[in-house]
């Protein structure tokens, strides 16, 4: 069901949250990636747009700025389709950055 799917994703997002802190960043980016996989058969499109800019964040702490730059331009056309404004210039803002 979706609500266990979404329990699904919440729990891989702690649990990558965690392990980023702890600093094992490639496993918290697996983490991400399989709660986005998630996220895109419910579909949750917010959750989505949350997913990959983490994703990102990951890879700009990292210094992987072009891959970076990818996960936050796909967050970002998610939240224009969206009219999500505010989110929107919060992208911006990373991607101007980066």
């Amino acid at each position: 069901s979706a609500n266990n799917q979404l329990a699904e994703i919440i729990k891989l997002e702690n649990q990558a949250d965690n392990l980023f802190n702890v600093g094992q960043s490639q496993t918290a980016i697996d983490k991400y990636q399989q709660a986005l996989t998630i996220a895109q058969n419910i579909p949750d499109r917010q959750r989505q747009a949350k997913l990959l800019y983490d994703i990102g964040w990951i890879y700009f702490k990292r210094e992987e700025y072009p891959k970076a730059l990818s996960f936050f331009q796909q967050a970002l056309s998610l939240r224009r389709e969206m009219g999500d404004r505010l989110a929107e210039a919060a992208l911006m803002n990373s991607i101007g950055i980066t």
